[in-house]
This record gives C-alpha cells, structure tokens and sequence, in this order.
C-alpha cells in the first residue's frame, strides 16, 4: 500500500476494506451489485434473434448397434417430428452401416439447437428410451420417472442371465 493512501484525510487511516485486483480489468462493474438481476435464469430463444437463419449446414452423425434397429424404426417418426419443430432434418440409415445423421435447414433459427439434437441420438445410440408424453393425471404416480421423455433401457439378457 501507498504512504499516501493510507494517512488521507489528515493522518486518520482509512476504514474502507481495499479490494486486491489481479488485473487491470477485474474492476467491480455498475451490475455487479444489482438486486433486479437473475444471473441463473436461463433465456427462451426467441425465433427474432435469428430472422435469417443459418447460413452453413451443419450436421453429426453417429452409429448405433443392430440390435437396436428394430426399436428406432419403431421411434423414428416421433422423433423426425420433434425435431422439425426446431427446422432440424434427421435421417435413420439401417442399410449400409446402421447410422443417425442429424442436419441443420435453412428453417433453423436456433444455432444450439444442433447440438442438443446430436446428444439426443447419441443418447438413442445408446439405448435410451424415447417416451410419448402421457396425459395428466389427477392421482400422483408413484413413479419418478413419469412425463420423462428419455429414460435408460432395461438391461439386455447375457448369457449368464438367460435361462435354458
């Protein structure tokens, strides 16, 4: 500390705590203090913040195991429809090597939204469920996993489990 600033004032030390900076911009800002604001909300994308929309396609692939073929036929189609809600295309490829592929469009407004989409086949590569929305009930349901729209796969017999 300075000489001069610890005796202003005619020699009384000063009571005001000095905060330490490690650099020249770690300064307290006028919203540092703010009441008013939220810093853990979280904002709802708004389609005008992106009127023009993407302007490259991006896009992620990813594998998935044979045995889960015949249940992602069966899913595909919720899952198409969900996602064009959000101006993604999906495309399910069983022939050659069993792959998902996940594609932005030129109705894309969101750019996250791509990445929420390639963790949701990766999710379905790896055998999560995908769940239809059940309407409201007026009972409580005993189950914690109720209106969950992805929930994990029972495991898969082996051959230890199986019984002959």
């Amino acid at each position: 500390m300075n000489w001069a600033m610890e005796h202003e004032n005619n020699g009384n030390i000063s009571q005001q705590p000095k905060m330490k900076q490690k650099g020249k911009h770690d300064k307290l800002k006028p919203w540092d203090d703010d009441p008013n604001i939220d810093r853990w909300k979280i904002d709802k994308f708004d389609q005008s913040w992106n009127e023009t929309g993407m302007l490259e396609v991006s896009s992620f692939s990813t594998l998935f195991p044979r045995y889960s073929e015949k249940y992602l036929q069966e899913v595909w189609p919720t899952v198409n429809s969900s996602l064009k809600e959000y101006g993604i295309s999906c495309e399910l490829n069983q022939l050659v090597e069993g792959s998902m592929t996940v594609s932005t469009t030129r109705k894309t407004r969101d750019s996250y939204i791509i990445i929420k989409a390639r963790d949701l086949i990766k999710l379905l590569s790896r055998s999560f469920l995908v769940h239809q929305p059940e309407p409201p009930t007026l009972a409580p349901s005993s189950s914690p996993h109720q209106n969950q729209h992805l929930s994990p796969r029972p495991p898969r017999p082996t051959k230890l489990m199986r019984r002959n």
